[in-house]
C-alpha cells in the first residue's frame, strides 16, 4: 500500500509537471495558434504588468536557457527542447498598453514560422539556433527569413494586415514568388491561424510563415 502511493505521488507530480506551468497559472490564457505542420502556441494576457515585469516573473520562477535585452516593447525567452515551456515571446498589448501579451510556442513552430530577422535583431536567433539544433544554413541567408513576427503583430495590430508570404528579403538569391526558399533545408508552412477560432481564414486572420525546420 505504501509502495503504490509513492507510486501514485510521483505520478501526480509528474503530470502536474507536464500538465501546467508558471505561465498558465499566473496569467489568462486568451488564444492559441497554430501553423499547417501542426507545430502549436498558446497567448496569454498580463494585466496591468509591463513586458519587462511579466519577463522578470517568469525568470523568477524558472531561469531560461537566454534571454533577450530587457525591453519595455519586445522579448524573448529560450528555455530547453521538451521544457514545458520552450519559446516565450512577451510582447506590449498595442490595443491596451499597460497589459502584456505572452506568446509559449513549440521550438518547431518558432523554427517553422517566425520571422528570422525579428529574432536576429532581438539578439536571439544564433542562440536558438544552437540551442535547439536548427538546420544550419547560409547564415546570411538564415537572418533573412521572413515570416511570422507575433500575435501583436498578426492579430491585434490592426495597422498591419498582413505579414510577409514564405519569402527572403529581396537582396537574397531564391524563391521569392509567394514560397519558402526551398534550398538548404528550407520549407514553407503556409497559414500561421488562431485555432481558437475555426473562422480565422475566412475572416481574414491568416498570417504566412516560412521556415527551414523538417519537423521533428
Amino acid at each position: 500500500m505504501k509502495k503504490m502511493a509513492v507510486i501514485l505521488t510521483s505520478l501526480s507530480v509528474f503530470l502536474a509537471s507536464c500538465g501546467n506551468s508558471f505561465i498558465s497559472s499566473q496569467y489568462q490564457e486568451i488564444d492559441t495558434i497554430e501553423n499547417d505542420l501542426g507545430d502549436h502556441g498558446t497567448v496569454y494576457q498580463a494585466y496591468s504588468k509591463s513586458v519587462s515585469e511579466v519577463a522578470s516573473e517568469i525568470r523568477t520562477d524558472t531561469e531560461p536557457d537566454h534571454a533577450s535585452v530587457s525591453s519595455e516593447e519586445e522579448m524573448f525567452l529560450l528555455y530547453p527542447e521538451d521544457s514545458t515551456d520552450e519559446v516565450i515571446h512577451i510582447m506590449k498589448d498595442e490595443l491596451n498598453p499597460a497589459n502584456t501579451i505572452i506568446e509559449v510556442v513549440e521550438e518547431d513552430f518558432a523554427e517553422n514560422s517566425y520571422d528570422f530577422p525579428l529574432m536576429e535583431t532581438l539578439g536571439v536567433l544564433s542562440v536558438a539556433t544552437t540551442l535547439y539544433g536548427w538546420n544550419q544554413v547560409d547564415s546570411k541567408t538564415l537572418k533573412k527569413r521572413l515570416g511570422y513576427k507575433g500575435y501583436v503583430n498578426a492579430f491585434r495590430n490592426h495597422n498591419s494586415t498582413s505579414i510577409p508570404t514564405n519569402s527572403l528579403m529581396e537582396d537574397e538569391e531564391g524563391d521569392e514568388s509567394g514560397s519558402s526558399y526551398t534550398g538548404s533545408g528550407y520549407r514553407g508552412t503556409g497559414n500561421v491561424k488562431k485555432s481558437s477560432d475555426p473562422d480565422s481564414i475566412r475572416n481574414g486572420d491568416v498570417v504566412r510563415g516560412g521556415g527551414p525546420g523538417t519537423g521533428k
